[in-house]
């Protein structure tokens, strides 16, 4: 079975947010896509070094940016931090087969940094 096959849930994610100049961030546009999502509670290390509790993983066919958000299914909302059930992503890894035909993209969500 291919990784694609696996792939069967939507999921929303929007691009890390910008300062808008008034304390807050603009997002980037909700964008749906594909991936395998598993609701997990791991102790983590973030990409800064930071321990925290994985809310999910997921593993979309291609690479996310460091600090976006992601919500399970699809969604319209511009600003991501009002959903109840929107998570940041803190740590973007990736791992090949050895002939490098094969590329997992494995992201950790939780809590904002």
């Amino acid at each position: 079975m291919s990784l694609a096959a696996l792939q069967t849930q939507t999921f929303t994610f929007w691009s890390p947010g910008v300062p808008d100049g008034f304390g807050g961030h603009a997002w980037g546009a909700p964008v749906t896509l594909k991936c395998r999502w598993q609701d997990r509670s791991d102790r983590e290390i973030d990409d800064q070094g930071v321990e925290f509790i994985t809310r999910a993983v997921i593993y979309p066919n291609s690479t996310l940016k460091l600090h976006g958000m992601v919500c399970k299914g699809i969604s319209i909302i511009l600003n991501p931090t009002t959903l109840d059930d929107a998570w940041m992503i803190r740590s973007v890894r990736q791992s090949e087969n050895p002939s490098g035909g094969t590329v997992v993209h494995k992201v950790l969500l939780g809590g904002a940094v």
